[in-house]
């Protein structure tokens, strides 16, 4: 039987050992470049960011200058003055990053392989199904942590008899039905109680259900509070990566702030980005400020994030003066968008949707201060240690295949970019 999995040939697969097509299929199927074509199409900041998959050590010290030496004066006699001391050093700091780790696992039955055996086309359509949907979890998680915090937190609201409601209705992206959620009453905070299971989003409403059990009946789980709390993945709690919640707050560092070592406090805008509230402003006129403000600080904050929602009230805001601009991948054939474009203070603002982009909030960035850093692609086959892409499941009869990496988000420049709040 001819094979119907896409650019694969696969052999008469009679007497075929499964075990053996699998490995071939892993490493030839889902290569890295066919991995990021998957993991690309859907997520838009992720495809465009710049990336390092070489990058090694324990901690990565990622360095930003905020200050230029000061040894500027019309008085050569005050520059040369030991009394004074006016000659200084470039105000430089070391952000040092910690390496977040993902995994998701796939599993295939035995039984699933075994009764395909002599059906290559079966054989493969059964792990296209699992590895497809595997890759798109962890892109998924990728793809969502790089807009928001270290926390781990996907999603706020309240959540009474299991049915969360969501103060962002953005947040639903990051929800999906089979999750193991925990609940804290702050960000990052313990969690309270037991788990919970998702087992329904009502993705038009942006409801989410929760069930005491894996796939039991909505319910509220044990010791969960029915006022504003937070939600993540459980196993997330301050291990996910830091995002643009993270570089770019909507709120100035306060002076104890210390991100990564560092408190920003010193020079909010220079070393966590610049921020703009328009709440009270038509999108454009938002986006204008913002970037001229930026401008002003030396960036160039010409590619612009945020969510559909807010992307289609621009479009229509725009009328007749809307201008449309193409995105082509330089390294993935196939990976293209569409998006809008306005004029900003010093250079044309390019802006694109993404599903996972919170609500109300536009990231305008200047993509040369970016760098999403990995030890070798993000997500891939983990195969490292021994060069197995498969093994056998120590908890069920089935092969395991397990996807993962590991990453870093890093500015070399955040005030070179800007979070604007806007109002729809």
């Amino acid at each position: 039987m001819a094979s119907t999995f896409p650019n694969y040939q696969f052999p008469d697969a009679a007497g075929l050992s499964n075990a053996t097509a699998l490995q071939a299929i892993l490493k030839e199927y889902y290569g890295p470049q066919k991995v990021k074509i998957l993991v690309y199409r859907r997520n838009k900041l992720f495809a465009m960011l710049h990336k390092e998959e070489d990058w090694a050590g324990e901690v990565v010290p990622i360095p930003v200058v905020y200050g230029n030496p000061q040894g500027g004066s019309r008085s050569f006699g005050n520059l040369i003055s030991t009394t004074i001391n006016q000659v200084t050093a470039s105000k430089a700091v070391k952000f040092f990053m910690q390496w977040t780790q993902d995994y998701a696992l796939v599993s295939v039955t035995n039984l699933v392989q075994l009764a395909s055996r002599n059906d290559s086309g079966a054989f493969l359509k059964a792990i296209q199904r699992e590895m497809n949907g595997g890759l798109k979890t962890s892109e998924n998680r990728w793809a969502g942590g790089i807009f928001r915090s270290f926390t781990g937190t996907i999603g706020a609201g309240i959540c009474t008899s299991g049915v969360l409601t969501l103060s962002d209705p953005m947040a639903v992206t990051q929800f999906e039905v089979g999750q193991t959620i925990e609940q804290s009453t702050t960000d990052g905070a313990a969690a309270n109680g037991t788990v919970g299971y998702v087992v329904a989003v009502d993705r038009a409403t942006s409801k989410v259900s929760f069930a005491a059990t894996q796939g039991g009946a909505v319910a509220q789980p044990g010791s969960w509070i029915t006022t504003t709390a937070f939600y993540r993945v459980a196993g997330d709690i301050n291990l996910s990566i830091n995002g643009l919640s993270d570089w770019l707050p909507t709120s100035a560092p306060a002076g104890t702030d210390s991100f990564n070592g560092v408190n920003r406090s010193v020079d909010p805008t220079r070393l966590a980005g610049v921020r703009w509230n328009g709440t009270n402003q038509a999108i454009e006129e938002a986006l204008v400020d913002a970037a001229a403000l930026t401008a002003r600080e030396d960036g160039n904050p010409e590619l612009a994030i945020t969510n559909h929602t807010t992307f289609a009230a621009l479009e229509k805001a725009l009328g007749a003066k809307r201008e449309y601009v193409n995105y082509e991948h330089d390294e993935v054939p196939g990976i293209g968008f569409s998006g809008l474009r306005i004029h900003g203070a010093d250079e044309e603002i390019n802006i694109f949707a993404d599903r996972s982009c919170p609500g109300k909030l536009v990231y305008g960035l200047d993509p040369d201060s970016w760098t999403l850093g990995s030890m070798k692609p993000l997500p891939h086959i983990l195969s490292e240690l021994d060069g197995l892409s498969e093994l056998r499941d120590p908890n069920n009869d089935a092969t395991q295949i397990r996807i993962g990496g590991y990453g870093i988000l890093a500015s070399d420049a955040p005030g070179h970019n800007f979070v604007a709040q806007v109002q729809i």
